[in-house]
């Protein structure tokens, strides 16, 4: 009956396992066709990007330093949003960060619904673009967003003339979150591994 126990253990792994690695299989599919659509966005407006940021597989963010423009894009199911922004025009770089009702238990952080990047127009100070970074609505819950959205703040605020102390050594990043993704399912696909090998034990031979 050891046969019999190992076999119960092994369909216990994959009833486990195969969600998982379907998971991370849109996971990857997701994330290339972000890369996909931003590099289309990037030839289709003739830029010439060498610093960018890709996250959550759906947001994109890029700098063409020699056209002195910026790239915005927001991946979507049936078409994509893209928005190209001639720095020249921008005044101002600053963060929108709206905050949802405290939670119960005392001494937590304030639940954070939006991020987003305001650039203020030099010709007109009510005049802005707005570029979001985080939405409630599109991920439940934040993941890096918060890095990525100060990284491209202080960056952008340099270049258009206000200092920081801060040392920003931007480069070329996919800021998806794949390796977090992966390494909660290698752990939890071990787990998983010793439970069904625990389960099987109990059914001796």
């Amino acid at each position: 009956m050891e046969a019999y126990s190992i076999i119960i253990g092994l369909i216990f792994i994959a009833l486990f396992f195969i969600p998982i690695w379907l998971f991370q299989r849109s996971q990857n599919k997701e994330s290339r066709n972000l890369k996909k659509s931003f590099h289309k966005a990037v030839s289709a407006n003739g830029l010439s990007v060498s610093d960018f940021d890709l996250w959550n597989n759906i947001y994109g963010i890029g700098l063409d330093p020699k056209n002195n423009k910026l790239l915005y894009l927001k991946h979507g199911q049936q078409e994509d949003y893209t928005k190209v922004i001639d720095l020249g025009d921008i005044a101002k770089c600053s963060i929108e960060r709206k905050t949802g009702k405290l939670p119960a238990n005392k001494g937590a952080s304030p639940v954070t619904e939006k991020l987003a990047l305001v650039l203020t127009h030099s010709d007109d100070k009510n005049s802005v673009d707005l570029l979001e970074f985080y939405h409630e609505s599109v991920s439940p819950q934040m993941n890096g967003e918060s890095a990525v959205i100060d990284k491209w703040q202080k960056m952008l605020s340099i270049k258009l003339g206000k200092k920081y102390n801060d040392t920003l050594e931007p480069g070329n990043n996919i800021f998806t979150s794949e390796l977090d993704r992966w390494e909660a399912g290698i752990m939890l696909s071990i787990f998983l591994i010793y439970s069904g090998f625990m389960v099987a034990s109990e059914y001796p031979g």
